[in-house]
């Protein structure tokens, strides 16, 4: 049978890169325009390996692609094994250019790798101020391949993409990209996990009894994820959201000294009255396996 056209630009591409560097060697001068379409041709056939190739030859050069290609560049090297040239490409861009979007596609390998300290401090630099949900589901993306887990980080990046308008609700019958993002996060579920499920939760009182009750909120999101519930998990992320907030408001509280009024107090005005009611464990919930 007769090859594909695929196959016939694969070859072709293979030529003119072979002619180019026949033509170097040669000490001919060659034409930056041919860089170019050689660039934009490894793009269109999703050959990163061969565009991070032409834009060595080109730095050497001290001639940098235009703002198209480097989108194009950026857009064919967001995957894992292009992680070098995904954040050189964006490097490359100018000001304008560095969007949220672009700033997603440079980011996409370092979730893949699990490599979550390295994408919090492309997001320092490059977006200190509000986060989208795509951004908060990158980073449970990036949790959920880091080892060992960071539960406490998944939640917070689980609050997070809640706070900018996602949900953990699938929209059909099949489990959301955010809930199973979050189970993985959250770890393997063990016995003790199961266990806790059924801990009542400690008072709003102390900043060790609530670092327990953080902990009990994502072994309990863990257990609702884990039976399918996802709306129930949102509930015990709410839950996780306000502990972290008395938190905030108890080391404001010791600084500002004894006669600072209740934490609870003073954090209940700003929030909901559903996210100041207790959860309490139901017998779904307690009736877990191994």
């Amino acid at each position: 049978p007769f090859p594909d056209a695929s196959s016939y630009a694969h070859v072709l591409r293979a030529f003119c890169e072979d002619l180019l560097t026949e033509s170097r060697e040669a000490m001919l001068q060659v034409d930056v325009d041919a860089y170019q379409q050689l660039l934009r041709s490894s793009t269109h056939l999703g050959d990163a390996e061969c565009a991070g190739r032409l834009w060595g030859y080109m730095k050497r050069f001290g001639v940098d692609p235009d703002t198209s290609t480097l989108l194009k560049v950026l857009e064919v090297s967001s995957s894992a094994p292009f992680l070098g040239l995904a954040q050189e490409s964006y490097g490359a861009l100018p000001e304008k250019s560095q969007t949220e979007e672009t700033l997603l596609l440079a980011l996409r390998p370092l979730a893949e790798l699990g490599d979550w300290r390295g994408l919090e401090r492309m997001l320092q630099r490059h977006l200190p101020e509000g986060q989208s949900a795509a951004v908060a589901m990158l980073q449970l993306q990036a949790l959920s391949e880091a080892m060992p887990r960071k539960r406490q980080r998944s939640m917070d990046a689980a609050g997070r993409l809640l706070r900018a308008g996602g949900r953990l609700v699938p929209a059909g019958d099949e489990e959301s990209l955010g809930s199973a993002l979050l189970r993985r996060a959250l770890g393997p579920g063990r016995r003790e996990m199961a266990a806790m499920a059924s801990v009542p939760l400690p008072r709003l009182a102390g900043p060790m009894r609530q670092r327990q009750a953080g902990l009990l909120c994502a072994s309990r999101a863990k257990v609702a994820l884990d039976l399918g519930d996802p709306q129930r998990a949102e509930g015990w992320i709410h839950r996780w959201l306000l502990l972290q907030e008395v938190l905030i408001l108890e080391g404001s509280r010791a600084l500002d000294g004894p006669g600072a009024g209740s934490t609870v107090e003073a954090l209940e005005p700003t929030l909901p009255r559903t996210l100041c009611r207790r959860f309490r464990p139901t017998k779904r919930l307690c009736a877990l396996g191994p």
